[in-house]
C-alpha cells in the first residue's frame, strides 16, 4: 500500500510540474479543467475599505487587528539589505493570510476541483509570466487518486526531477523544472485532509531577486483555521 502511494505521490508531483510549466504553451488543452484566470487586487479579500474585510473576518470569527494591511520587511539580495513593502493577502475564502511583496500582483483561478492564486512579478508595473509563485488548494473530497485520474486526461512530457532532499519540511513530495530560460519547483504538501501544491517559477538570471521574495511570502503564510504558519506544519 505504501509503494502505491508513493507511486501515486510521485505521478501527481511529474505531472504537476509539467501542467504548469507548460501553460504557458498549452492553454487549449489547461482551459478544459481550469476557469478563465479573473485579476484581483494583491490584496485579495481586502479592498480600500478595510472595514468590509473587517466586517468578513468577523462574520468568520478572525481577528485581523494583529494583521496590518501592509508591512516592511528587509530581505538581502547579494548580501545587500534591500527594504520592501509587504502587502497583506487574504483568501477569498479566508483560508489562510500571507504577505506579499508589493512589486506583485495575484490571480485567481477557480477548478470544479479546488482554486489557485498566483503572484506574478510586476516590477515597475510591468507584469513578468515567467517569474510567479502559485498556491493551489483541492476540495476536502479530491484524494491522490482523484488527482491521478485527473491528469491522465492528458498527455503530457513527464520530463521532470524528484528533489532528492526536501526543501520544505511540510511537503509530502518534490520535484523540479529547468531548462535554458527557466528553473522552478513544485511541493505537494497537505493541511486539514485537504491537498495542496506550491509551485514557483523564475528566469534563471533572478534567482537573486527572487528567493528572498518567495521566501518571505512563505515565512508569512498563516492558516487562519488552526492558528498556524505554513513553515509549522509537520
Amino acid at each position: 500500500m505504501k509503494v502505491k502511494f508513493n507511486f501515486l505521490v510521485l505521478t501527481l508531483i511529474l505531472s504537476f510540474v509539467v501542467l504548469f510549466y507548460g501553460c504557458s504553451s498549452t492553454n487549449d488543452n489547461n482551459d478544459a479543467i481550469h476557469a478563465p484566470i479573473e485579476e484581483t487586487p494583491i490584496e485579495g479579500v481586502d479592498s480600500d475599505d478595510d472595514s468590509d474585510t473587517n466586517q468578513d473576518a468577523q462574520a468568520q470569527e478572525i481577528d485581523l487587528s494583529q494583521w496590518p494591511s501592509e508591512i516592511t520587511k528587509t530581505i538581502f539580495i547579494e548580501g545587500m539589505e534591500e527594504e520592501i513593502f509587504l502587502n497583506r493577502f487574504i483568501h477569498q475564502d479566508f483560508l489562510y493570510l500571507t504577505y506579499v511583496p508589493s512589486d506583485m500582483i495575484s490571480e485567481y483561478t477557480s477548478f470544479n476541483n479546488g482554486d489557485s492564486v498566483r503572484f506574478y512579478s510586476n516590477f515597475n508595473e510591468m507584469k513578468n509570466e515567467d517569474i510567479l509563485v502559485e498556491f493551489t488548494f483541492y476540495d476536502d473530497d479530491v484524494s491522490i487518486s482523484d488527482l491521478e485520474n485527473l491528469l491522465e486526461l492528458y498527455s503530457w512530457d513527464l520530463s521532470s526531477k524528484k528533489l532528492s532532499e526536501r526543501l520544505f519540511s511540510w511537503s509530502i513530495a518534490e520535484s523540479y523544472i529547468q531548462d535554458e530560460s527557466l528553473i522552478g519547483t513544485i511541493a505537494l504538501g497537505i493541511y486539514s485532509d485537504q491537498y495542496f501544491t506550491l509551485y514557483y517559477q523564475h528566469p534563471w538570471e533572478f534567482g537573486d531577486g527572487f528567493y528572498p521574495r518567495l521566501h518571505t511570502i512563505i515565512e508569512e503564510f498563516y492558516f487562519f483555521e488552526d492558528n498556524i504558519y505554513l513553515n509549522e506544519l509537520q
